[in-house]
């Protein structure tokens, strides 16, 4: 079990390497645009974007941040129920 944590942070930062990496081509457009594909692999634009419709009271919006929240209740819930399982003593 604990190397799927190691993979998971391993995985997170990536992705935190990655968010950067396109924030930094973002705020310089000396150097040009950035990749659509950095674009497309970083998740935190896709949430940033829903965050914008969302305050913009898109109609769709509700749909993806209702989706999301119910899969992080259900983690929380889960990852929760597991540790109080594992964790008797």
């Amino acid at each position: 079990m604990s190397w799927l944590k190691a993979y998971g942070l391993l995985i997170s930062l990536g992705f935190i390497v990655i968010y950067v990496i396109a924030l930094g081509q973002l705020f310089d457009t000396y150097y040009g645009n950035v990749s659509p594909v950095l674009a497309y692999l970083t998740p935190f634009v896709s949430a940033e974007n829903m965050l914008h419709a969302v305050i913009n009271q898109q109609p769709t919006a509700w749909i993806s941040t209702a989706v999301i929240s119910v899969i992080g209740v259900i983690g929380f819930v889960g990852s929760m129920l597991h540790y109080q399982q594992h964790n008797k003593e």
